[in-house]
């Protein structure tokens, strides 16, 4: 009589029923996992190439595009600057042939010594004024390229001035400092020359050279 009742209750869609035996539980049954196959493993140079591929830089290349940003940023200062830039390398040029020319003079003079202080009363003066021009130069440049030459340049030319005296013709190394500085001119020219005519510059247009 019970099972009659048990498959009636069965048929109803019961779930209610005791058969005086010990209830089964099953296990809820899991999805089968899907297993990916393995991937092969890739070289360092694979797994380079790959992040560039996706967009990935890596700390070297975002030096090199870091340098190469300031590096057109401190051209494009330049070259709005380009003619208080020639005015300098000009101005240099013309004291060292002031130096040249008369330091010869002083040490055959009378009085050596006076004859020094005559010339360097307006050679300092200049000096100074230049000192100005430089440093105005420097306030916003980067320092990276031809700025970078250019301060090697100017510092050549101050131990120049500082060595300047009575009996410096004598010295071996005087004309060997002119020469030498007059190079580094030449190679500060030519950098402005390659930046006066690069195109890919942007000059700023709403600079005003200072009075």
């Amino acid at each position: 009589m019970r099972s009659l009742v048990c498959t009636a209750a069965l048929v109803l869609g019961l779930t209610a029923c005791d058969t005086g035996q010990a209830k089964v539980e099953l296990e809820p049954q899991k999805a089968p996992e899907s297993k990916k196959p393995p991937q092969p493993e890739m070289t360092p140079e694979e797994l380079q190439a790959a992040r560039r591929a996706a967009g990935f830089k890596d700390k070297d290349e975002l030096a090199e595009e870091n340098i190469a940003t300031m590096r057109k940023g401190e051209r494009e200062y330049v070259k709005t600057r380009l003619a208080e830039h020639k005015a300098m390398l000009a101005k240099i040029r013309d004291m060292l042939g002031r130096a040249e020319k008369d330091a010869p003079k002083w040490a055959k003079a009378k009085d050596p010594q006076k004859a020094y202080d005559k010339f360097s009363t307006k050679y300092k003066e200049d000096t100074k004024s230049l000192d100005e021009l430089y440093d105005q130069l420097m306030e916003g440049g980067s320092q990276i390229d031809v700025q970078a030459k250019l301060v090697g340049m100017y510092r050549s030319f101050e131990n120049l001035n500082g060595d300047l005296g009575p009996e410096i013709s004598a010295e071996e190394g005087f004309a060997t400092a002119i020469e030498e500085l007059r190079g580094l001119l030449d190679e500060l020219d030519q950098e402005l020359e390659a930046i006066e005519k690069d195109e890919t510059l942007v000059v700023n247009e709403n600079y005003e050279p200072e009075k």
